[in-house]
């Protein structure tokens, strides 16, 4: 019965870290990567074994400011001695009992040591009778705290996996809402965000104020407005599907960074002269837009920016054919891809239309844009800027976001 039921649990939990643990390994072994490296690009992110209570744990994303000391400023210098537990966004690895039977492997499925190819990808052998066994129970990657996510993500998600993701269909509400809710939550201490927020927050940067409006009821082309969800945990039957879903995660973890870098408990009054305003609004859910008025001329501009996956975002600036030039899209592409924060890339565009007659050098003022806001202890805001590439030029694996963006 109840005992026997455990124990088949039990081993099919240690197969499933076995066979976890040996992927990690051969990722690291196909790219010498560095700790930096495993969380944003790995196959299994950086993997922490279970012991002492603490499951299994894999840590897929980190943000520039999670790299620095909350208060003093001073740089986290990430070694394989030094990966702090709590650093950064993080699954666990568990097996739980559910509903349904699912076949379940009770031995390591992965075949030899070697990788099929460059990145470290196993070979499994094939699930039968001999290695398997159906019992009613699943693996789950388990979140600390709940993550905001788009419909369209959880559809994909099921079709990645081939389960369901809720028992019962949840309720979805405007994904901003529960970007905004999640990101305020960081602070707790603070009274948590109603959730019919007006939706407009301020941002006090060196030597600018904005005010964003985040429009969560915006129509999409379809004609209703972006909806999510809430997001405990994630079934799957199979190691080889952990991988495919780190990076699904990775990809709605960098849309959400994004959207999260406006919202901030800053209090401003909102009709305080010289405050720039700016709206964004979604327009797919991986698509957004922020408007803003040209910083020359009295014309509405616009900057569209498609989070393609969590390391590459397309950048494009849509201006009247007469306005002056503000900056080319690669200026915003590189400003976004080094710290993932929209207030701090608006400071950075209007700033370069400031000084385009000097032609400042574009990475100069990149790395002077994220030093004030470290300085000033304001969040660059989540994301891994540093950890993006352009073109073949790989990640250096040093730390710190002014000394890794690619040139």
């Amino acid at each position: 019965g109840d005992n026997k039921l455990k124990t088949k649990m039990y081993l099919a939990l240690q197969s499933l870290e076995l066979d976890l643990s040996k992927m990690a390994g051969m990722y690291w072994q196909a790219t010498n990567a560095s700790p930096l490296d495993k969380i944003l690009h790995g196959s299994v992110g950086y993997l922490t074994p279970r012991s002492g209570g603490h499951l299994m744990n894999l840590k897929y994303y980190v943000s520039p400011y999670d790299l620095f000391e909350e208060g003093t400023g001073a740089p986290i210098i990430l070694n394989e001695n030094n990966v702090p537990r709590y650093l950064g966004m993080n699954v666990c690895v568990t097996i739980e009992g559910t509903l349904t039977m699912n076949k379940l492997p009770i031995a390591p499925l992965i075949m030899g040591t070697h990788p099929v190819d460059n990145k470290g990808t196993p070979s499994f052998s094939s699930v039968t009778s001999a290695n398997s066994v159906d019992f009613p129970a699943c693996f789950f990657l388990k979140f600390p705290k709940p993550v905001p996510v788009s419909q369209a993500f959880i559809q994909k998600l099921q079709n990645c996996t081939g389960i369901p993701l809720f028992d019962t269909p949840p309720t979805y509400v405007p994904l901003y809402e529960l970007i905004t809710q999640f990101e305020l939550s960081k602070e707790e201490e603070e009274d948590p965000c109603p959730l019919h927020h007006t939706m407009h927050f301020f941002a006090a940067l060196p030597g600018q104020q904005h005010c964003y409006f985040l429009n969560k009821d915006a129509p999409l082309p379809d004609g209703r407005s972006l909806q999510g969800t809430l997001l405990n945990k994630i079934a799957f039957h199979h190691p080889s599907r952990v991988p495919l879903i780190l990076n699904m995660i990775r990809h709605q973890v960098a849309y959400n960074t994004l959207i999260g870098s406006c919202v901030k408990r800053t209090v401003l009054k909102a009709d305080s002269p010289g405050i720039l305003q700016f709206e964004v609004c979604p327009l797919s859910d991986s698509c957004f837009s922020v408007s803003f008025q040209h910083p020359v001329n009295d014309s509405l501009v616009c900057v569209v920016m498609d989070v393609q996956d969590s390391t590459h975002v397309n950048c494009k600036l849509y201006k009247g054919l007469s306005d002056a030039l503000i900056c080319t899209d690669d200026f915003i592409a590189k400003v976004v891809q080094r710290c993932m924060s929209i207030p701090v890339t608006m400071r950075a565009i209007r700033r370069k239309a400031e000084t385009i007659q000097a032609d400042t050098p574009a990475l100069s003022l990149i790395a002077e844009t994220v030093e004030d806001m470290v300085k000033k202890n304001l969040p660059p805001a989540s994301s891994p800027g540093y950890g993006m590439t352009t073109g073949n030029n790989p990640m250096s694996g040093t730390t710190t976001p002014t000394s890794t963006f690619p040139g």
